[in-house]
């Protein structure tokens, strides 16, 4: 008897798709026919999920090129996390040429959903002027979005351009605050925001790091609402650097 009833009767659910996958990637062969069976059959969340399965090797041979395929067939249903995850194949040119302009389309699209990666990616590209001219005030707003939503990259990005006064008044203070948030989320040894916080938390009077402290836990508790850091931004804002 096929999973979940056969192919074709029904769309995945979310929980479905994640037991099928979760099987697939323990190696279940059956369930890796019923996941292409629904994917062939039009399932987004099935073709999402075959996409993550040749994307990371799990359950099948690695291949980029299969990833893409099945992501590109989610995404053009409107599937936010195949969107940003076919974006990221074309920034990286993995199965694909690298494309920064096509990589900007499909993040966009996850972005304008309210992918919180796909907005980092956003700015990351804005920032660095991939696929598009150098926009560091358009960086600054994707960056805020994702951080908005307490993306840890997010956070760590917004961190640096207050740091160093990229399309936003340079703020120590604001950069120390948002260096710790992220750390506060993600304090893997990857995390560049870890050296961040250490350097600037040596370069601030008592006064900045109680100000810093202060942000940190506004911040958290109004569910990463950035209003706080707006009015001390607000009231302690030197000059814009272009």
């Amino acid at each position: 008897m096929a999973l979940f009833g056969g192919c074709g009767q029904t769309e995945l659910t979310e929980q479905q798709a994640d037991e099928l996958q979760a099987k697939v990637t323990a190696g279940d062969k059956s369930a890796l026919e019923t996941l292409t069976s629904k994917a062939q059959d039009g399932d987004r969340l099935a073709q999402y999920n075959l996409g993550l399965a040749y994307d990371f090797g799990q359950g099948v041979p690695q291949d980029y090129t299969q990833a893409a395929q099945w992501y590109r067939k989610a995404a053009e249903q409107n599937y936010a996390d195949a969107q940003y995850s076919l974006g990221m194949l074309h920034d990286l040119g993995q199965g694909v040429p690298q494309n920064y302009g096509q990589a900007l389309r499909w993040y966009r699209k996850a972005a304008e959903q309210g992918h919180s990666y796909a907005q980092y990616s956003m700015g990351m590209l804005y920032a660095f002027g991939q696929g598009v001219p150098r926009d560091y005030e358009q960086a600054e707003q994707w960056f805020r979005k994702s951080s908005a939503q307490g993306n840890a990259d997010g956070l760590r990005e917004l961190g640096f351009m207050y740091r160093y006064g990229h399309g936003v008044p340079r703020n120590l203070v604001a950069a120390h605050a948002l260096c710790s948030l992220s750390v506060a989320l993600d304090s893997s040894a990857n995390n560049e925001a870890l050296a961040c916080r250490t350097k600037l938390g040596e370069d601030l009077n008592t006064q900045e790091s109680d100000d810093s402290h202060k942000l940190v836990l506004q911040i958290r508790s109004s569910d990463w609402s950035l209003q706080s850091l707006d009015q001390y931004i607000a009231t302690n804002a030197p000059e814009l650097k272009k």
